[in-house]
């Protein structure tokens, strides 16, 4: 792999620093800031080595110095733009549109299954809402829902 390198490690290196001496608690941020740290102070590592160092993937390392190389300005805040992971796609009316349905059995919705799965909640939420899902963000949905109905019924039965 080709070593990859700041093109302005000063002004970056001045950015972090002033970083790390304010107030600011966002800790995946400051990952991301600790890397960058040390390919600009240029001490030889490779992303797959600082990747290893912070229990983070080689790709988003690159992608994060790919990110600052990429700023016109050389500005770290480019890496507090982009939130971390895939985006929900839902507001909260949606939320609970979406809880609503679930509650019910497929079959109660008009469907002729008996247990909602990602495609076919994707499918149902698309038709019936207007709401666009993909099918594994909608398996995600449904996984973080059972799991939240499941620790209500054992708060209920205590």
């Amino acid at each position: 792999m080709r070593r990859l390198t700041i093109n302005h490690p000063d002004k970056v290196r001045q950015q972090i620093l002033a970083y790390f001496a304010s107030e600011d608690e966002q800790v995946q941020y400051i990952l991301r800031l600790q890397a960058i740290l040390l390919l600009s102070q240029d001490n030889g590592l490779s992303p797959v080595e600082i990747a290893a160092l912070y229990g983070t993937d080689q790709h988003s390392v690159i992608r994060w110095i790919n990110r600052i190389n990429d700023s016109p300005t050389a500005d770290i805040a480019v890496l507090a733009d982009k939130p971390m992971g895939p985006s929900t796609s839902m507001n909260k009316k949606q939320l609970a549109i979406l809880d609503k349905i679930l509650a019910q059995s497929p079959r109660k919705a008009g469907l002729e299954v008996d247990k909602w799965t990602g495609k076919t909640l994707s499918l149902y939420l698309k038709q019936q809402q207007g709401i666009e899902l993909k099918t594994r963000m909608c398996q995600r949905w449904l996984s973080r829902l059972k799991a939240a109905a499941a620790q209500r019924e054992a708060k209920d039965d205590r």
